[in-house]
């Protein structure tokens, strides 16, 4: 063996690495990973590999993504590999183990996780596989012992709980594993912590894919910065379809965002006009610092009404940047059909008027591949049904199903705009969204809904609150 590795390390060193693509293949393949999307991040994982075959990090992540496929053979080849090239990195002895615990090979594992622990002996998931492999093999005090320790290390764990009662009863031990069990009952009822599951990201930390970071820049003196304003297009005048004096979108004003219109690696600068009229102005952006407008009968991005907001997002996975925008009056879907051209499909698509839109964000809400969108605003007069926040389910075929009710996400009251975080690391996407005349907040549970949370208030001087809206599951 040690002379098979040698061999392959000369060859290794003769082979050109290209790092910094690798790591981008890599860390392409971990964003798919936390997607779901298993069969595409093998393919990232295993191009970065080939790029540069001594990141062992990728090759770990190529292993751990044919596991959750149920690829078990491959997912041991790649992961013994690795294994051998880089023999004290604790996740390839750890997802070794999960490999030999789905093919029912307890021995192989406690031998894989053993050496996980000798790496790293403080890290409770592992002691928590140990002490399943003990079981399955009916060696109760060993069992015991690891869950001991699972809880010492980590007291909030569920599957310990719930794996000590098994073993404890096993031994006759009949109150003793009534008292781990309703500590598991009570874990896991509350919501106090989650029971570990077969799902990708619930099998401990050692069990995520992971990022490659490259030695970051050396960063040099701050260098004086002035902003110069320049002006792109001229002003508009009011015209008698802009928005009402006092009404929240007056005040708010027209919005504006970039786009790749015509795939040339420019961006142009879409400006909303809020004075009626065409809502929708384009600036295409010749570099040096100019701009032209160009006619809305060369786009076909023509949307009557007071511009209000916009947003940039692939929502039919075409590689083509889409639009929409929002005015008093409703939301328009245009999908980029090449060659700076765009065509309205908001009829086709689905998308209804449901409220006054003020704002607009393209979100993965349910992380299953496809943009949705979230329209902000405020309710719709003399319709009980209306929210000021309307969702947008995209239906992976072009078309939308409005699903704000089953999230929760509806309010009250007025919302201005929202964006997006991870606020708790859990790789769900959270919510932050500006309300207009109070705060709240909602914390998702299962796949699709968000529960209130908490406030979080802006300075007095704002006009708003800040409401946090945080995805509690991971999907």
């Amino acid at each position: 063996m040690l002379t098979l590795l040698a061999g392959f390390n000369a060859l290794a060193a003769d082979v050109p690495h290209d790092t910094a693509q690798a790591a981008r293949l890599n860390n392409l393949g971990v964003a798919l990973m936390n997607q779901q999307m298993q069969e595409k991040a093998v393919d990232k994982f295993a191009a970065a590999f080939k790029a540069d075959p001594t990141l062992t990090t990728a090759e770990i992540n190529q292993g751990l993504a044919l596991l959750y496929l149920g690829r078990l053979p491959e997912a041991e080849k790649a992961l013994e590999h690795a294994a051998t090239l880089a023999p004290n990195d604790p996740r390839a002895w750890y997802n070794l183990g999960l490999v030999r615990r789905s093919q029912a090979r307890p021995d192989e594992g406690i031998k894989d996780f053993s050496r996980v622990v000798e790496i790293n002996p403080d890290d409770p998931d592992t002691h928590y596989f140990l002490g399943g492999f003990y079981l399955q093999l009916q060696a109760f005090d060993k069992a015991i012992l690891e869950y001991q320790t699972v809880l010492k290390l980590n007291r909030l764990h569920p599957s310990a709980e719930f794996g000590m009662a098994r073993a404890l009863l096993r031994q006759g031990k009949t109150d003793e594993a009534r008292l781990h069990l309703a500590t598991f009952t009570h874990l896991t009822k509350d919501k106090v912590a989650a029971a570990m599951t077969n799902t990708y990201g619930e099998q401990g930390p050692y069990s995520l894919a992971k990022d490659v970071h490259l030695a970051e820049p050396r960063v040099g003196p701050m260098i004086p910065i002035a902003m110069v304003p320049m002006p792109v297009g001229a002003p508009q005048p009011a015209q008698a379809t802009a928005p009402q004096a006092g009404t929240v979108e007056h005040k708010a004003g027209p919005g504006a965002c970039l786009i790749d219109i015509d795939g040339d690696g420019h961006e142009a600068l879409v400006a909303l006009n809020g004075g009626g009229g065409n809502a929708v102005r384009v600036y295409r952006n010749k570099g040096a610092d100019s701009f032209d407008l160009v006619p809305a009968e060369k786009t076909g991005l023509t949307m009557a009404g007071a511009g209000a907001s916009c947003a940039v997002g692939d929502f039919d996975n075409d590689g083509l940047p889409d639009l929409a925008v929002a005015t008093a009056g409703g939301v328009a879907l245009f999908r980029n059909s090449g060659g700076g051209k765009f065509v309205d499909v908001t009829k086709t698509a689905a998308i209804t008027n449901r409220n006054h839109p003020m704002g607009l964000t393209f979100v993965d809400f349910d992380h299953d591949g496809d943009l949705d969108l979230l329209v902000t605003g405020r309710p719709l007069e003399g319709d009980a049904s209306s929210s000021p926040s309307v969702l947008w389910r995209n239906n992976g075929n072009s078309t939308f199903t409005e699903w704000t009710t089953p999230t929760g996400l509806g309010g009250t009251g007025s919302t201005f705009s929202a964006a997006l975080s991870d606020l708790n690391n859990d790789r769900a996407v959270d919510l932050l969204r500006e309300l207009g005349d109070r705060g709240d907040a909602f914390q998702a549970e299962g796949r699709v809904d968000f529960r209130r949370d908490r406030i979080v208030r802006l300075d007095e001087t704002d006009h708003g609150h800040l409401g946090h809206f945080r995805e509690n599951a991971r999907v």
